[in-house]
């Protein structure tokens, strides 16, 4: 399953404990910018943080469960979830001179059309 991070800030989350909205913003900003129209990181990545906050015994259980199931909401998981891989392991796997000609290929292409 791939993730944007495994970086989480407990205390920001506990922050959005009365906040059910906020804290779907929150987990889906912590996705790149320029990542964040690939629907299948977000929910990965909702899941994720949702999974590590029901963890957390620092919040009532109540609170815990609230919140993952808020952020759970209409979220498919997509790959394997025993095994977690973050955009950052991705992008130092690939060829980052391809990566760029990829990605100047597609702007072009979208400024032509």
């Amino acid at each position: 399953m791939i993730i944007a991070t495994k970086q989480l800030d407990y205390n920001a989350l506990k922050s959005y404990a009365n906040n059910l909205d906020g804290i779907v913003n929150y987990v889906d900003k912590t996705v790149p910018d320029w990542a964040r129209h690939l629907k299948f990181i977000v929910m990965n990545q909702r899941f994720y943080t949702a999974v590590h906050l029901r963890k957390t015994l620092t919040l009532p259980y109540k609170a815990r469960m609230t919140l993952s199931d808020k952020l759970l909401e209409d979220v498919r998981v997509t790959g394997v979830v025993s095994k977690v891989i973050t955009l950052k392991d991705v992008l130092s796997c690939c060829d980052k001179h391809d990566l760029g000609e990829m990605i100047r290929c597609k702007l072009g292409r979208e400024s032509n059309s």
